[in-house]
């Protein structure tokens, strides 16, 4: 929630011409490296959940 609230102030800062641009090296490969893993941990985080549920299901039943 609280960084729903971040994007909507960011959103209105730019709209109203508050937000500077500063360029910054960055390292392409590394990125899209560290953004992959944390995909994949996010998928199996996800995989678990839905087998928690499913396990909590079929104990109901």
């Amino acid at each position: 929630m609280n960084q729903l609230l971040e994007d909507v102030l960011l959103v209105g800062k730019s709209e109203a011409g508050k937000i500077q641009f500063n360029s910054t090296h960055l390292d392409l490969i590394s990125f899209c490296l560290q953004l992959a893993e944390e995909t994949q941990r996010a998928q199996v985080a996800i995989i678990l959940l839905i087998v928690l549920f499913e396990v909590m299901i079929a104990m109901l039943i």
